[in-house]
């Protein structure tokens, strides 16, 4: 039977609802990654280009529901519509995840309730660490537990750097922020420094080099040394430490803003302001760039405490 070309704006249309995301990857392998795949006709009548009809698989996932075999249960249209349907609602759904607005400041931010709940930004093209500026405005919402307010992630590494908060329960309240660093001839995250963190809203900035890393949180600043320019970050990570490993360390917290940067060409890569509220977050032209996840699972993942 001829394929009928599908109307570009309909398959603009399908693309932007999973945002390249396998509806089976999600929901059978728990796997959120971009993929690389085809847009698949759901009851297999290939002139049927209607929006409902159609959905995004990738490779793997679409030559098998595309395959005639008495061998095993193939996937069926009532199976795929069902997945691709909780994916879109997924996606409409967390454009304004978990708004609260704080009163005394008249800011909204984001939340993470510290069980389910991040985000992540698989970046468009890979960025050298020693360009990299990272801005975010944030608040811990339950003290007495820890998580990971920052990873940045490389794929042949995993993580690179991250940013935890630890709750300190000995003499005193005092609690701070940890940065670890990837010991590349151990491969083991290593604590570098220390940084106070307020009650209060607190302004994390990182800036790296080729030859240190400086990250301030409000008035306190801490300089981390070594050889930074050879190392590339693909992914960020927001309120979590590596979900494509499967290491959960959540925290709980708000986001107002989170600034990333290209300081080498003065470039911003993305700007995801939080604090004016889910209307105007939902006009940005990056707010698609960010994915927030809700896995409602928490034994999918190997939960990692505060070390």
């Amino acid at each position: 039977m001829s394929r009928s070309r599908i109307n570009p704006d309909i398959e603009v249309k399908v693309l932007q609802a999973c945002r390249r995301r396998c509806a089976l990857c999600c929901y059978l392998n728990n796997d959120y990654q971009e993929k690389e795949g085809q847009i698949a006709h759901l009851n297999k009548k290939r002139d049927d280009n209607s929006f409902e009809n159609l959905t995004f698989l990738c490779l793997r996932h679409h030559s098998i529901f595309d395959s005639t075999t008495s061998q095993h249960k193939n996937y069926t249209q009532a199976e795929i519509r069902t997945y691709k349907d909780k994916l879109t609602a997924h996606f409409e759904s967390n454009r304004g995840f978990n708004y609260k607005k704080d009163e005394q400041e008249d800011i909204f931010s984001i939340c993470f309730d510290g069980v389910n709940d991040f985000a992540f930004v698989d970046l468009c093209k890979p960025i050298q660490l020693s360009d990299l500026l990272i801005k975010i405005k944030f608040k811990i919402s339950n003290r007495k537990y820890g998580g990971t307010l920052l990873s940045l992630q490389n794929g042949e590494y995993g993580n690179v750097l991250a940013v935890n908060y630890k709750f300190n329960d000995g003499e005193g309240d005092e609690s701070d922020l940890k940065i670890y660093l990837n010991d590349r001839l151990s491969g083991e995250m290593r604590i570098h420094a220390s940084l106070p963190v307020d009650n209060s809203w607190n302004t994390l900035t990182m800036t790296a080099e080729k030859k240190f890393i400086s990250i301030k949180n409000n008035d306190c600043r801490t300089y981390t040394y070594g050889s930074f320019g050879n190392i590339q970050i693909s992914r960020i990570e927001l309120a979590n430490y590596n979900y494509h490993k499967k290491i959960w360390r959540p925290l709980a917290g708000s986001f107002a803003s989170v600034l990333v940067k290209d300081h080498s060409k003065n470039n911003v890569l993305y700007n995801f302001l939080f604090e004016h509220g889910r209307e105007y977050f939902q006009k940005l032209p990056d707010n698609q760039d960010i994915v927030f996840i809700n896995t409602g699972v928490r034994a999918a993942f190997e939960y990692e405490p505060e070390v």
